[in-house]
């Protein structure tokens, strides 16, 4: 096979409360990536990617209690696999692939990562060996070849093609054998049903004809010894061999659900002879002999109908069995288990302090109005140019929001509008209060409905025009969102979408969406039909129109796996602009207010910063430094005056930050996050709870217990924690626990009933990890009449 030479830049026991027990997915984020430092749980590293409706990307060093972004420099939207060195941290490199970028690797425990070559994209398969041999050491694959590289001389990488497959097939699962240093083994799985099987390192293959396919595959740490591969296939349960694969039998009493999407082997195999497996429905099974016989773990998910997979990974403690810590990656999220999969918790990997979305006054520098939101946490508000922010979102009745608009005419109307699931929340007052309003999906058969995208008509103050686009349709309203009409969704996920700011004349508008079929589509009838006006334009994050429509017919669309294109003719045909930000994820581009005069624009990525053009796009400069904490914005908002007005803000993983200096510099804003009683992680409900709806409570309910000892369980990562919820002639008493110790309860009853009154208030905490339990408590007030305790939402403080 070919070389390739490349130059290449250069424990503690875990408390076993994370977040909730198994829960819905509110927030929702699926795991497609995760893995433990070979030292766990001495040195308690793991790393996790989430691309689900919020794309995230973590390192967690404490158990998988608290989380922090881990994507800078990373190419590629999203993280597939992540494996450490085996010897790590004494050889320090981590390694990521991503869908578009290739192999990455990081250095610095996961903060940061770097591209070592250039080709080998697309790929779908990676794994470290025990050792190296002959200079192959990290495998990686794509669809039809196998990859291995030696990273041990960080001046120079040496590329091994080691395995090719023929166009018959293409690479379905690979597994590497645990001492791969004594017995040299690689196993590959092919989609036409063989088995491929190398033990001098890659340089012979055997294949091995199955008749069927395999999903995943693993090889035991005896290998050298007792030969044993097992096969995890899509229908057939497990299969094991004990002759290196030359003859197989099924495994499968006690599993009665035979899609297996994962095989996990204790690393001292076969003493003991641990094995677990997880399936597509049934969860997590173990078996302590090998696999003759199997038994269903205590993890159950609330599922999602987004998916029929919802049990994707299960990893074990490089210490088992002296370490009894599992951790399962579901489309539901991480949940870990510290007692050998007897009790499960879900991790918080979307805490709602997170910058979903932003959206700036037109008159920012009158009222200093900025509107955020969280990620399960509703609408944030600023009235001092986000110095100070509150949270308002009474009777608002949402547990995510998706897109968010402030009116054109907003200093005369207060008009709020925010996307929901199924709908649009309307404020009047600038966000104080909300009501609901129903967009049904004009497609039937869109399975959910979340409107993603809001936009004004630019002559909305006389023919208060408005759009929104979501799976199940285009809306059009045209009394400022009291009422609205529906169009057939042109693509299937219409999540962006931008007017013309002629539209009174041109009635033009576009839309677009991240699929890889969705492309750019075109309506010239304001959204009753659409065309596509050209081609090789999918996939896309980002879109955005030229102030000066009109004259331009000028757009732009980006997206890390296409770049930043333009147009000049009104979306006929479409040219890359070298940007120098390809692969890192763009998702917002907004040009400036008179870009007319200074043909400035910003752009974010998840991956690389904030970026400007002062050409129009032709060329970018990053505006923040590298190692800065906007690294991985997800949303961005700018001055309605800037550059002249160089304020800009963007949400992160961490909050909102604000640069009052183009960029140069940023400070977090935000310190504060709200979890509802809606909200399902991280609140663990103990007990007795019914969610009751009332107007005027946060999010328009509350959970309401008169059950004495019921109690709700809050783990948090902050400085501070209040406790809002209700008082009343019939409310008893809360009982408070910090980290086990009680403190001082609150008497809940009044004479009348009261919403949204803090129950209890803790500050100055030293910050990090907590918990907070609250108690229906036996006592009560003479006064009142029963015990009834009502908990609205949890404000949590962070530095």
């Amino acid at each position: 096979m070919g070389i390739i030479r490349r130059s290449t830049p250069i424990a503690t026991l875990a408390i076993a409360i994370l977040a909730g027990s198994a829960a819905a997915h509110h927030p929702h984020d699926p795991i497609d990536a995760f893995a433990l430092n070979p030292l766990y749980p001495e040195i308690p590293l793991m790393l996790l990617a989430s691309d689900g409706s919020y794309n995230v990307m973590l390192r967690s060093s404490d158990h998988a209690r608290t989380w922090q972004e881990a994507r800078q420099g990373l190419v590629g939207r999203a993280a597939t696999a992540f494996s450490f060195a085996p010897d790590w941290p004494d050889t320090p490199y981590i390694y990521a692939i991503t869908g578009i970028g290739g192999l990455q690797v990081s250095w610095n425990g996961g903060r940061s990562w770097s591209v070592p070559f250039e080709d080998h994209a697309k790929l779908q398969f990676l794994e470290v060996a025990s050792e190296p041999v002959r200079g192959r050491s990290v495998f990686y694959a794509g669809q039809d070849t196998l990859f291995a590289a030696d990273p041990v001389l960080p001046g120079e990488e040496i590329v091994h093609v080691v395995g090719t497959v023929d166009d018959t097939g293409s690479i379905n699962a690979m597994a590497i054998s645990p001492r791969f240093g004594e017995d040299e083994t690689i196993v590959l799985a092919t989609n036409d049903g063989s088995l491929l099987i190398s033990e001098n390192a890659g340089d012979d293959w055997t294949t091995i004809a199955m008749g069927w396919t395999a999903a995943v595959l693993a090889v035991s740490p005896g290998f050298p010894t007792d030969r044993t591969i097992w096969v995890g296939t899509t229908g057939r349960g497990i299969l094991r061999s004990t002759d290196a694969g030359q003859t197989f039998t099924a495994v499968n009493g006690g599993l009665t659900d035979l899609f297996v999407t994962d095989i996990a082997v204790a690393p001292t195999y076969p003493a003991p002879a641990d094995l677990w497996v997880t399936t597509r429905d049934e969860g997590v099974l173990h078996s302590s002999n090998g696999g003759d016989s199997w038994a269903v773990l205590g993890l159950s998910v609330k599922k999602t109908n987004q998916t029929d997979i919802h049990y994707r990974r299960v990893h074990i403690s490089p210490s088992w069995p002296s370490d009894q810590t599992l951790y399962c990656a579901s489309f539901e999220g991480l949940y870990a288990s510290f007692d050998g999969g007897v009790n499960w918790k879900q991790a918080n990997i979307n805490p709602t302090r997170m910058g979903r979305f932003l959206s700036i006054s037109p008159d920012f520098a009158a009222d200093g109005k900025v509107f955020g939101t969280g990620y399960g946490m509703q609408v944030l508000e600023s009235n001092d140019g986000g110095d100070s922010w509150s949270v308002e979102f009474t009777d608002y009745e949402a547990i995510s929001t998706y897109s968010l608009a402030v009116s054109p005419t907003f200093a005369d109307d207060q008009l709020v509008l925010a996307g929901v699931g199924n709908g649009i929340r309307r404020s009047l007052d600038g966000g104080l209060t909300w009501q609901g309003v129903v967009l049904a999906p004009h497609d039937t058969t869109a399975y959910y409905n979340s409107i993603r995208s809001i936009v004004y008509s630019s002559t909305f103050a006389s023919d208060q025009t408005v759009y929104a686009s979501a799976n199940g349709g285009i809306y059009r309203s045209t009394d400022a969102g009291v009422s609205w009409v529906s169009y057939p969704p042109p693509i299937v996920r219409a999540w962006k979408m931008v007017i013309s700011p002629d539209f009174a004349n041109d009635s033009t508008l576009f839309v677009a969406g991240p699929g890889a079929n969705d492309g750019v589509m075109r309506s010239v009838d304001g959204g009753a039909s659409f065309t596509a006006p050209s081609g090789d334009v999918a996939s896309v994050t980002t879109l955005a129109i030229d102030p000066d429509f009109a004259t331009t017919h000028r757009l732009w669309i980006a997206s890390s796996s296409i770049g930043v294109k333009v147009s000049t003719d009104r979306g006929e045909s479409w040219a890359p602009l070298g940007v120098g930000f390809e692969g890192t994820s763009p998702v917002r581009l907004i040009p400036a207010k008179q870009f007319s005069s200074n043909s400035t624009m910003v752009a974010t990525t998840q991956s690389n910063g904030i970026w400007e053009s002062t050409d129009a796009g032709v060329s970018w400069n990053r505006l923040d430094p590298d190692s800065s904490p906007v690294t991985h914005a997800s949303s961005l908002a700018i001055s309605p005056d800037y550059p002249d007005v160089p304020i800009l803000f963007a949400g992160t993983f961490e909050g909102i930050f604000r640069s009052v200096d183009r960029g140069a510099t940023w400070v977090k804003t935000t310190h504060e996050e709200v979890y509802d009683d809606r909200r399902d992680e991280p609140i663990i409900p103990g007990g007795v709870w019914s969610r009751t709806l009332q107007p005027g409570c946060i999010n328009l309910g509350m959970a309401e217990s008169t059950r004495i000892g019921s109690s709700l369980i809050l783990p948090f990562d902050g400085d501070g924690v209040s406790v809002i919820g209700s008082t009343g002639p019939d409310h008893g008493t809360l009982r408070i626990f910090l980290e086990g110790t009680e403190l001082p309860a609150f008497d809940a009853y009044s004479a009348t009933n009261e919403l949204q009154r803090t129950l209890a208030e803790i500050s100055g905490l030293d910050p990090g990890f907590h918990w907070l339990r609250v108690e229906v408590a036996a006592d009560k007030n003479p006064l009142s009449t029963g015990h009834r305790i009502g908990i609205d939402a949890f404000n949590v403080t962070y530095p």
